[in-house]
């Protein structure tokens, strides 16, 4: 969605008109948004004349005014098919030259006079709209000035939530950060401005938006090694490395259905907590288990997939095989940056990078929870369900979201399963309190189990069966890191939840 945007007279470097990132909060509503606009009127890619001519409606005589003036109307913009209004290109000539002024020549049959007054118009600015191009393309021509852009951009994003003094309203603050959206991504597709870049401008622009992350994996020692003195040997540590394309968190602020382009700060700290615990987690395996255990792992809502991707990778260095990894997700696009993520730690074979440690099975599938039964009905699902774990990282952004989760585990999880929840606590802003509704949910007062695996003997065969609720076991704050999640986040709510 591309979001209307205040008029800007004149385009400046972004090096020279962005209000400085730690000082956002002495920024003036106004001058954020003038900051914005100029951002948006210097990348956003414009519309083609000819869509600006084909989408303007009919002139009438409260539209009959000289091209100068045509921009700054709110009411003349152009739409797309799905009714969402932007703005027309300044001076495109094709609405204000020719379509106006032939119709207003009909009416009136002052063609000569129209005509001139119109012509008049055109030379005086032509001499200024010639130097406005020519330095609105070199600028966008000018890379350190494009990755400045980027990194104001990105560093706004991630404060907006925060700055809760420079806006009058909520939605004020939210359209900034559409605007600031739809810029930052307009960098990274064919149609933005790196059209205008070289190839290798373009090859280095994507891989901008690549990131790496590397976590410490304690391995224990196996119970068959023994030191100089007879005893187990000890702790090893290994590093477990994934690469993610992490791009925009969604195009649009109120669409909680496409963060998953994004990897969120609970995502990461979870990710470094299962790698320094793994025992805690169910991730480790002994020698008595005979045969192995075949452990199936189901992530909800998995995002960029950064948590099924560091099990992947990890399960094998701590002796588990038979491990098979489901990473789902709803919104398509996520789904697609998902499976990307998947290939690119784990290319298929036969090419697999030399030395790299066998990865356990890792599949993405999509799975709606609060319709959850035509996906586990098929594969992948259908084979890893009941599962012996369930991880779910910053995923409740709305009060039915904890419900829909607690239908769905109560349909997936095995019955000595154990499902790993981490709510993000944002205390200010349009998810205050979101991660209240967790503890609601999966409350026995308001317990819904489906029969399922919610049902148990007690243990003796002929025992008459039980209802088992799925409930919260056990609840631990875990701090916000350093460098880590968004400006909003306070920290984070890990919740052990099974059947009891």
């Amino acid at each position: 969605m591309r979001p209307a945007t205040r008029s800007s007279p004149l385009l400046l470097p972004p090096t020279s008109s962005l209000p400085p990132l730690r000082s956002l909060d002495q920024v003036s509503e106004d001058q954020i948004f003038l900051a914005l606009d100029n951002l948006y009127n210097l990348y956003y890619p414009p519309l083609p004349p000819s869509f600006a001519f084909q989408s303007l409606p009919p002139p009438s005589s409260s539209s009959r005014s000289s091209s100068s003036s045509c921009s700054a109307q709110p009411s003349n913009c152009a739409t797309i098919s799905s009714g969402t209004s932007t703005p027309v290109v300044a001076d495109s000539g094709y609405a204000s030259g020719n379509e106006d002024g032939d119709e207003w020549d009909a009416v009136s049959g002052e063609r000569a006079e129209a005509k001139d007054a119109q012509m008049q118009i055109q030379d005086a600015s032509s001499s200024s709209r010639s130097s406005s191009s020519i330095l609105a393309s070199s600028l966008r021509a000018d890379s350190f000035e494009h990755a400045f852009a980027e990194r104001w951009l990105t560093g706004f994003i991630a404060r907006a939530e925060e700055l809760t003094g420079c806006f009058s309203s909520d939605d004020a603050r939210e359209r900034a950060i559409e605007i600031a959206s739809c810029v930052l991504s307009s960098f990274f597709t064919s149609n933005g401005s790196s059209a205008v870049a070289t190839a290798e401008e373009e090859e280095e622009e994507s891989t901008q938006i690549t990131r790496e992350f590397f976590f410490e994996l304690a391995v224990p020692g196996s119970s068959s090694d023994r030191d100089a003195n007879g005893g187990a040997a000890e702790e090893t540590t290994t590093t477990v490395k994934v690469r993610l394309n992490d791009g925009l968190a969604g195009s649009r602020s109120d669409d909680h259905t496409d963060v998953g382009l994004q990897s969120w700060g609970a995502s990461i700290v979870f990710s470094e907590l299962m790698c320094a615990s793994p025992a805690r987690f169910g991730l480790t395996t002994t020698t008595e288990e005979n045969p192995p255990r075949n452990l199936r792992i189901v992530e909800l809502g998995a995002g960029t997939g950064l948590v099924s991707l560091v099990l992947a990778t990890a399960l094998p260095r701590l002796g588990v095989d038979n491990a098979t990894v489901i990473a789902t997700d709803y919104h398509v696009a996520v789904l697609a940056n998902l499976r990307a993520n998947i290939a690119t730690n784990f290319p298929p074979p036969p090419s697999p990078p030399e030395g790299a440690v066998p990865a356990a099975a890792v599949e993405a599938c999509q799975l709606d929870w609060s319709a959850p039964s035509p996906a586990l009905a098929l594969p992948p699902l259908a084979g890893a369900v009941p599962a012996d774990v369930l991880v779910a990282t910053d995923v409740v952004y709305a009060p039915e979201h904890a419900a829909w989760l607690r239908k769905c585990a109560s349909r997936m999880l095995a019955p000595e399963g154990v499902f790993w929840l981490v709510a993000t606590v944002r205390p200010n802003g349009k998810f205050e309190g979101i991660s209240g509704t967790v503890r609601a949910a999966f409350s026995s007062a308001t317990a819904t189990d489906s029969v399922g695996h919610g049902l148990d003997n007690g243990g003796d065969p002929n025992g008459k069966r039980r209802r088992r609720m799925l409930t919260i076991l056990s609840e631990e704050w875990l701090e916000k890191r350093k460098g880590v999640g968004r400006g909003d986040e306070s920290g984070y709510r890990l919740f052990r939840i099974g059947w009891a």
